[in-house]
């Protein structure tokens, strides 16, 4: 505040010096008087005075101000030096970023849980799937995950299911305290009663075929041809009842004992067979045995007296597949 007070204080003197000057010049000069060359002198010099003090002033202030100009510009460079620096590490990092993402191998993606596929043609494999169920052993598994991760195990076996040549196995995990669906081939190790089984995948397949269900599977394969020409004799009306899946159920009782009634009924729903599939079985009841041929038509002719009048396309089938076992 001083600082400033003074420089107008200044300023204000100076240009009253260069006033008053200017002043006297002017009356010097204009007067008649013999003393009008001392005024014109006097006022000349203070008029110079004045001049050199502003032309002074001026170097000073402008000397003042050309150091915080260039201090300015120097501040707003190294401001733009720091900015194209960090954009500049930025862009490089974006760059390494691309770099290490191109030199990373590829991700392995998860195998999909295999599922219960759609086999019109296949009952037993649908039929005999729900229920593999063998003893309650533990067995102390070192397992590898898709990902490479290994992970030790104590699990009972519930259930076996074979997929297109892979064969699965769903378990009760003591880990994970849940059911567990394993990769065969994915079994490292597999530890039983105490000993280390030197080939897991083998010792698995082999307690799979010896299984019970594995047999139920194979003995419903032998007679898939009967299974499905009672099934189109039983949707020939564009429908299957439940007292139908009934008579197919108890069929499939005598040619496999002991199978699971409910898991026969719900692989029947999902069963059906064209009229070609039909006419090629028809061709292939030559090589049924006796025993077969009479079963067949026994259950066939149940299904027909389940209704007081047959549907006609029912009654032309049931004709047609009498005519060739006959």
């Amino acid at each position: 505040m001083a600082s400033n007070f003074s420089i107008k204080l200044v300023r204000f003197l100076g240009w009253l010096v260069l006033a008053l000057s200017l002043c006297i010049v002017i009356a010097g000069i204009a007067s008649d008087s013999r003393d009008s060359t001392t005024f014109v002198l006097i006022g000349s010099f203070a008029l110079f005075a004045a001049l050199g003090f502003f032309l002074t002033r001026y170097k000073k202030t402008k000397k003042a101000k050309a150091p915080e100009n260039n201090e300015t510009s120097k501040k707003s460079l190294t401001e733009k030096l720091k900015e194209v620096e960090e954009n500049s590490k930025q862009k490089i990092l974006e760059h390494q970023a691309k770099i290490d993402s191109l030199k990373k191998p590829p991700e392995k993606q998860e195998e999909p849980p295999p599922v219960d596929k759609e086999l019109p043609e296949d009952i037993a494999y649908r039929a005999v799937m729900a229920k593999h169920n063998t003893e309650n052993s533990i067995f102390h598994i070192e397992y590898e995950d898709y990902s490479g991760k290994k992970s030790s195990r104590d699990i009972e076996i519930n259930s076996f299911l074979e997929d297109y040549g892979k064969l699965y196995i769903y378990a009760y995990c003591h880990k994970a305290n849940d059911t567990r669906q394993f990769l065969v081939d994915r079994i490292v190790s597999i530890t039983f009663d105490g000993h280390t089984i030197k080939n897991p995948a083998e010792f698995l397949w082999d307690r799979y075929k010896n299984s019970e269900p594995y047999k139920m599977q194979q003995a419903l394969d032998e007679h898939k041809d009967e299974i499905l020409a009672l099934v189109f004799l039983a949707r020939a009306d564009g429908k299957m009842l439940k007292n139908e899946r009934q008579v197919i159920g108890r069929y499939i009782d005598i040619i496999v004992p002991n199978i699971d009634a409910e898991a026969v009924d719900k692989a029947i729903q999902k069963t059906t067979c064209e009229l070609a599939e039909f006419n090629k079985i028809l061709k292939r009841t030559k090589s049924w045995g006796p025993d077969t041929r009479k079963l067949v038509m026994d259950a066939a002719s149940q299904l027909l007296a389940l209704k007081k009048q047959p549907d006609q396309m029912e009654q032309a089938f049931f004709e047609k597949l009498k005519a060739a076992i006959a």
